[in-house]
């Protein structure tokens, strides 16, 4: 399931109030799915870490020896009975069988010996898959039947969005949509030190400022060996590339420099990232029309994404000026649409 599909899925069930077992592979970003839920609900969203506690934090005795009673306290979850968020169960696969056995009644009753979860509490486990060799145990049935179980996917469309709106490196995104196939690579028989996913590519975006003989290590060390040699390589033609403004105040009269794909997906990532100033739009949509029309696709794409998440309230203003561009683009394509229906 992809992550757009999954936050659909965590927005229609937990208000149900049924607990939902999110599983995928390392560093797809199971734990960003569930943040940006719970930022799109406007609600709370509290990390706990099974692993790191002892049971006891969950329910733990205080005695009353003059009354002979025993209170339970929670020393976790929220105590205000009007919280409403997502509690996120982090890495519940790598918890020992004392630990798991603990959450049995917080995910099924939703309360811990005489506690209870407010009712805007929502609980969504995580996990990689045992097949990942990522150090994840057997985890209970008794466990597992008691949550909603969603599979997280990865999805170069899903992860363009929201590197978009984080503000990833456009060259970085631009290479990915040149080579979708690295946005993950994981192959857990050859146990790697690290490889190509969403987490690993943030964080390479973070480092292409370091000094250019720096570069390939520096890269190497965030998504591995062979995605950094072809990443480098990519960034070359990137940093290549016709001067930008030229393109944009003469759109009609520009050459496209190429027809190799290497240096289109480059030019359609560095033109959406020049468009984010919104006044060039219609110079935008007049060279990309011109382009191949893979291509085209892409610089539309592209650009009304990366704009459209930065503006918020000025791009209703510039709601005209995006329906003129799509429109242009329609119009050209009109036949292979009416074609392929």
């Amino acid at each position: 399931m992809r992550p757009s599909d999954v936050t659909a899925s965590l927005t229609s069930i937990l208000p149900t109030g049924r607990p939902v077992y999110l599983m995928g592979a390392p560093g797809v970003g199971k734990s960003q799915v569930i943040q940006q839920c719970a930022r799109n609900l406007g609600i709370d969203f509290l990390d706990f870490r099974p692993l790191l506690h002892d049971p006891s934090d969950l329910k733990f005795p205080i005695v009353d020896v003059p009354n002979r009673t025993v209170h339970w306290v929670n020393t976790i979850f929220p105590k205000d009975p009007e919280w409403k968020g997502i509690i996120a169960l982090e890495e519940v696969g790598l918890c020992p069988p004392l630990m798991q056995g603990a959450l049995y009644q917080l995910a099924l009753d939703r309360q811990i010996g005489e506690y209870r979860l407010p009712e805007g509490a929502w609980i969504v486990a995580t996990s990689n898959r045992q097949e990942d060799r990522a150090g994840v145990g057997r985890v209970s049935t008794a466990l597992m039947s008691r949550f909603v179980q969603l599979d997280l996917e990865v999805s170069l469309e899903d992860w363009q969005a929201w590197a978009a709106d984080q503000g990833l490196r456009p060259e970085l995104r631009a290479f990915l949509n040149y080579r979708p196939d690295l946005l993950h690579q994981f192959d857990p028989s050859s146990n790697p030190k690290t490889f190509p996913c969403p987490r690993t590519w943030h964080f390479a975006s973070d480092l292409l400022d370091v000094p250019q003989r720096l570069l390939h290590a520096v890269v190497s060390g965030c998504v591995g060996e062979a995605a950094a040699v072809e990443l480098v390589g990519f960034l070359q033609v990137y940093r290549d590339l016709p001067d930008l403004d030229q393109v944009l105040n003469n759109p009609a009269g520009t050459t496209i420099p190429t027809t190799k794909p290497a240096v289109l997906y480059a030019l359609c990532g560095a033109l959406a990232e020049k468009s984010k100033a919104l006044g060039n739009l219609d110079n935008l949509a007049t060279f990309g029309l011109r382009m191949p029309d893979e291509f085209s696709a892409l610089l539309l794409r592209d650009t009304f994404q990366g704009n459209s998440r930065r503006v918020n309230g000025k791009l209703k203003g510039d709601a005209k000026l995006y329906a003129g561009v799509m429109m242009k683009w329609l119009a050209k394509h009109r036949p292979a649409l009416l074609d392929n229906n």
